[in-house]
């Protein structure tokens, strides 16, 4: 369905790719029904998690009600996250990464596929497939980085990353720390994607 222009430059709407020599008008429907389906999905399984998640905090911490109030819902529909602005992202880690680099001494300096960041929203989650080519690790409380250890093969039943962002870490007070991730390449032999 489109969306009605907006003045707003965050509330576009979504471009599609064009029936083209490699995709058909057919497959290019089918791309976007698939995506958007997942996409709704994906919507109801984070606004759960930030459910679970202000749950939580309003258990310990009854002074976060207010300032979290704007990410529950209401009982009557009212703030309501069905209404949010989250954004579906691909990613894919590809085997064979531009990341190593000869030094003189022949020894490999492993540089990182994605620099440590942190995200700029409430929560990142991340549903990823069983490749092997990439790692994501997180940094710890001594500033070290630390594997995600994820199974080599993904069941049917999904895994999920949650990454706890800037906004619910400044909203939760920082009872919450933003989580500080990166991605490394690694020896695989499938491409790794999320």
């Amino acid at each position: 369905e489109a969306m009605a222009p907006s003045s707003s430059t965050l509330l576009q709407p979504n471009i599609w790719p064009p029936p083209s020599e490699h995709w058909d008008a057919s497959t290019c429907r089918e791309f976007q029904t698939t995506l958007e389906a997942y996409y709704d999905r994906i919507c109801g399984a984070a606004n759960a998690i930030v459910q679970c998640i202000c749950d939580g905090l309003f258990s310990k911490h009854e002074d976060l009600r207010s300032s979290l109030k704007p990410l529950v819902s209401g009982t009557n529909g009212e703030n309501s996250l069905a209404y949010n602005t989250s954004i579906l992202t691909l990613l894919g880690y590809q085997i064979g990464s531009r990341h190593k680099k000869k030094h003189h001494k022949k020894q490999k300096k492993v540089h990182p596929m994605v620099a440590s960041h942190t995200d700029v929203g409430v929560i990142t989650v991340l549903l990823y497939d069983g490749g092997d080519c990439a790692v994501l690790q997180r940094q710890t409380s001594d500033k070290k980085f630390q594997d995600v250890i994820l199974p080599p093969m993904v069941p049917e039943d999904p895994i999920f990353v949650v990454n706890i962002a800037d906004c619910l870490s400044a909203l939760s007070r920082q009872r919450l720390p933003s989580t500080v991730h990166r991605v490394m390449p690694r020896d695989g032999t499938t491409p790794r994607n999320c």
